[in-house]
């Protein structure tokens, strides 16, 4: 292959004695033929592109001249070439992989709607230790599960597949939350980037239900009472009394919150009423500024945000559930109100992280 006619010795191999030689003659002859045809056979090779693919025996890869940036391809789905050097054709197009090297499946992003002027990312954190035992969390301060520490993982990889990028970053000071960050932005690269942290942005305060198991609240209480308590806009747990042990007032991160700002207990409409403020003036002008923004918070915060963007009622927002680590993207105009948005993660493990977070609060079957 590449060579115009062949060898002369060949010729001669098969004129010899008429067009019959010895086998052990033929032999030598075909094997100095072959040995040669290996060498310079791959040097004459060629890709598509007109590039020489192969030299010896070793490939050297080769970038398609079409291929996009990195500036380029956070507006796009992240695509891939392949280049099949020993026929010189290139492959099919085909998307990125299938299954990131986390073992989840890897979605694509969707295309961006007309009239979108900026991107929005939320993330809940990863299950965390006490999620993952069915308690009350609220302000403890409890890290991630075995299990969060894989969806703050998978997240990452999803937001880097799909071509995001991020210049700053938005927590609570809540550790759940900050270490989904940085396992997000760390799958990504971005160690680098800006993390503005804010007390602002934790979950609400569940007041005396801190660290009761959901389940036996609800088999003790009844369902319907851990459902208001749990997901109702303005009816707050039992507050905790002051100085109890889970009252947050003396850690050194609250030390500069006044009596007023430091919760007892919170309805979603308290901790809306703590939310939209910091949004209005922190997170929205700099998005404003045109910066990307990730913000990674928890499942009432981003609730109150969520509820605010969205223009969800008071009724209507008990029944909204957010799922642990799954990436929510908004597209916005040039006001900030979403085009259109959307989860990075099929249907089906969408439904089934929903469905998690609202069993949640349901009495244990005996």
């Amino acid at each position: 292959r590449g060579l115009s006619k062949p060898p002369l010795f060949i010729i001669k191999a098969v004129k010899m004695r008429g067009g019959r030689c010895s086998a052990f003659k033929a032999a030598i002859i075909m094997g100095f033929s072959v040995s040669l045809l290996l060498s310079m056979g791959p040097q004459l090779l060629r890709n598509n592109i007109g590039q020489q693919s192969v030299k010896g025996s070793k490939i050297i890869p080769q970038q398609h001249p079409f291929q996009r940036s990195s500036n380029s391809i956070r507006n796009s789905k992240a695509t891939s070439h392949r280049v099949n050097i020993f026929e010189g054709q290139r492959l099919q197009r085909i998307p990125t992989l299938k299954r990131n090297s986390l073992g989840c499946q890897a979605v694509e992003r969707q295309e961006t709607p007309p009239g979108t002027k900026h991107t929005l990312v939320l993330v809940r954190h990863g299950e965390s230790d006490w999620n993952a035992k069915n308690l009350f969390t609220g302000w403890a301060d409890v890290g991630l599960s075995s299990k969060g520490v894989m969806e703050g993982k998978t997240a990452g990889q999803r937001l880097k597949e799909a071509g995001f990028e991020f210049d700053l970053a938005y927590t609570s000071l809540l550790k759940r939350a900050i270490d989904t960050l940085d396992l997000c932005i760390g799958e990504m690269g971005l160690h680098w980037i800006p993390i503005i942290k804010d007390w602002r942005l934790n979950e609400r305060h569940y007041g005396g239900l801190e660290g009761l198991n959901k389940a036996e609240t609800a088999a003790k209480h009844g369902e319907d009472m851990v459902k208001i308590w749990r997901r109702s806009y303005d009816i707050p747990p039992p507050p905790i009394e002051e100085g109890d042990p889970r009252d947050k007032g003396k850690l050194p991160q609250y030390k500069s919150l006044s009596k007023e700002q430091l919760p007892l207990s919170e309805s979603l409409k308290n901790t809306v009423e703590r939310v939209i403020p910091y949004w209005d003036h922190e997170i929205k002008k700099s998005i404003k500024e045109g910066k990307n923004v990730l913000v990674a918070a928890h499942g009432n915060s981003l609730r109150a945000l969520v509820k605010h963007l969205d223009g969800i009622s008071e009724e209507d927002i008990t029944g909204l559930n957010i799922p642990t680590g799954i990436p929510l993207i908004y597209n916005l105009d040039d006001d900030l109100n979403p085009i259109s948005k959307y989860y990075l993660a099929s249907k089906e493990e969408l439904e089934s992280a929903v469905n998690a977070v609202a069993n949640q609060g349901k009495a244990v079957a005996k």
